[in-house]
């Protein structure tokens, strides 16, 4: 498959905003911000680009671990995510957690984090 020097710049872009934002995330947790574990997938951007890139209409991904790149690869609009990620706009709430669960072009994102 041969991609025009504009899909590759596009590609590059998501990558670049997939490292922005798992950078954010790391700092919230390093500064206190968000407590728990964070998986991030600093590394792994291109995977997560090329992974949803590929999908066809009747593929879906669920991504149990790192998925904030697949994620925002589909489409999941960043400061809507980094808002549920942060628990500023909860999504489903029981007692003292947050799932935030995101269904983007049949990609299943989901963040479970603390108050």
């Amino acid at each position: 498959m041969k991609l025009s020097k504009e899909e590759l710049l596009d590609l590059f872009e998501e990558m670049v905003l997939i490292r922005e934002f798992e950078r954010k995330i790391y700092e919230f947790a390093t500064t206190g911000i968000v407590s728990g574990s964070v998986h991030l997938c600093i590394g792994e951007e291109a995977a997560a680009v090329g992974t949803v890139k590929s999908m066809g209409p009747d593929d879906y991904l669920l991504p149990t671990h790192r998925g904030h790149g697949q994620g925002l690869a589909g489409g999941t609009d960043p400061k809507n995510f980094l808002q549920r990620y942060l628990a500023k706009k909860v999504v489903y709430a029981k007692e003292e957690s947050v799932q935030c669960i995101s269904l983007i072009k049949n990609i299943i994102v989901s963040e479970l984090k603390g108050f």
